[in-house]
């Protein structure tokens, strides 16, 4: 809170959600809160805290030294890391997170997401034998955790199926069913809402939903829209980007949810013992603390910075140490 630049940032979120979704939002960013009797209001300070709260953490982080070889993305993590990989600036991340949740909010349907303890055979085997219409595997995180989404009704009907089957389930504090075509219409307006906004050629950033890093061919606006579509296979970006020899991973932003994901999935890997998974946001321990320690563990490991976020580069082969970031 204390450096300008975070503050700057967090004025120009507030200053274009007045501006493109006519809210106020200036007060409750500063202070990391969500308007308490508003579900509009807090579904857009949510979306907008978290691009935030990512940026922040990676400016941090630069400003101290680390250069990333490459970026990924969960889900909407991805317009972070292509910021943070300078494909995009502040502000046209800012708009379209904007626009995205004006879209969301104005084109998609209510609907729900569960995640299930299963691998991504077994989750579509059950999906299967319920005959769901709209339900469909959204993200594929780790080997044993996946996402379903779909239609409200529908996703409790499969709850109800999965209880009768005694198998472990968790409904996900989602109101739409996010990564499904039941999100086309909504996609769709978005991508002709940001067609017009201006992209640079950054770092590395691999893609968790294309499957595959950016590259300058890419229309940036179209995939960045299809993201309300496309399932995150997370799973598959981390081996992947393992086979880059990226031996340091770090998450920026809040808890340790990501480099735990990355550890169940190269844990039986060549590259499992000698990961480092280090965070830069852990509850109720000091950020700025946080932060630093992260760095100086970076220079222990001696990580070699070429690039940041998912985007397409050949990394040189002289580097024999790396690190990703994950937002």
């Amino acid at each position: 809170r204390s450096d300008p630049w975070v503050g700057e940032l967090v004025d120009r979120a507030a200053g274009w959600s007045r501006i493109l979704l006519g809210y106020n939002l200036g007060d409750h960013l500063h202070h990391g809160t969500s308007p308490a009797n508003d579900p509009i209001q807090r579904f857009i300070c949510d979306q907008l805290r978290i691009v935030v709260g990512s940026l922040a953490l990676s400016h941090a982080l630069q400003s101290r030294g680390a250069r990333p070889d490459l970026h990924i993305g969960h889900s909407m993590g991805e317009i972070s890391a292509l910021a943070a990989a300078r494909w995009l600036d502040i502000d046209t991340a800012l708009r379209i997170v904007c626009f995205r949740c004006r879209a969301i909010l104005q084109h998609a349907p209510a609907g729900a997401m569960t995640a299930l303890n299963c691998s991504v055979r077994e989750a579509r085997e059950l999906l299967q034998h319920h005959a769901s219409q709209s339900l469909v595997v959204s993200t594929v995180n780790s080997p044993q955790q996946v996402t379903v989404s779909g239609m409200t009704a529908e996703v409790a009907e499969f709850e109800k199926y999965l209880r009768s089957k005694k198998l472990i389930f968790k409904r996900l504090n989602a109101a739409y069913p996010f990564h499904s075509p039941l999100m086309a219409k909504a996609a769709n307006v978005l991508g002709q809402w940001i067609a017009r906004e201006r992209f640079s050629i950054g770092s590395k950033v691999w893609s968790p939903m294309m499957g595959r890093a950016y590259i300058t061919s890419d229309s940036i606006p179209q995939l960045i829209a299809s993201h309300l579509t496309l399932p995150v296979v997370f799973t598959d970006a981390v081996r992947q980007v393992s086979q880059l020899r990226v031996d340091s991973w770090v998450e920026v932003g809040g808890r340790k949810a990501l480099t735990g994901l990355v550890k169940n999935t190269l844990k039986d890997s060549r590259w499992g013992p000698s990961l480092q998974l280090l965070t830069t946001s852990q509850p109720h321990q000091d950020e700025l603390s946080q932060v630093e320690n992260t760095v100086a563990s970076l220079r222990r490991k001696h990580v070699s910075v070429a690039v940041w976020r998912p985007n397409p580069r050949i990394v040189p082969s002289t580097t024999t140490s790396r690190m990703g970031v994950a937002a």
